[in-house]
């Protein structure tokens, strides 16, 4: 699931990023920018984005476990029947 949404923001993000570089170049003709293709343009924005939001996952996912690791070192400190034999 993850995955798919991932993909669909990329393809978004990146079809603005196109049409946002070709719009600047339209209106800036004296800047002399190495114009590719759209296509191409698509491409490498589109492995940036993909590469740049790979990273939110594991990154939440380790705050999670941290947290949850926290909150049961509490029941367990907190447990009497663990201590009482």
């Amino acid at each position: 699931m993850y995955l798919a949404i991932q993909f669909i923001l990329c393809i978004i993000i990146a079809s603005l990023a196109v049409v946002s570089i070709d719009d600047f170049l339209k209106k800036n003709e004296y800047i002399s920018f190495h114009k590719n293709s759209n296509v191409s343009l698509f491409f490498i924005s589109f492995l940036m984005y993909f590469i740049d939001f790979s990273s939110l996952i594991p990154i939440s996912l380790i705050v999670s476990i941290e947290i949850i690791k926290l909150a049961q070192s509490y029941f367990i400190d907190f447990d009497k029947l663990m201590f009482s034999h």
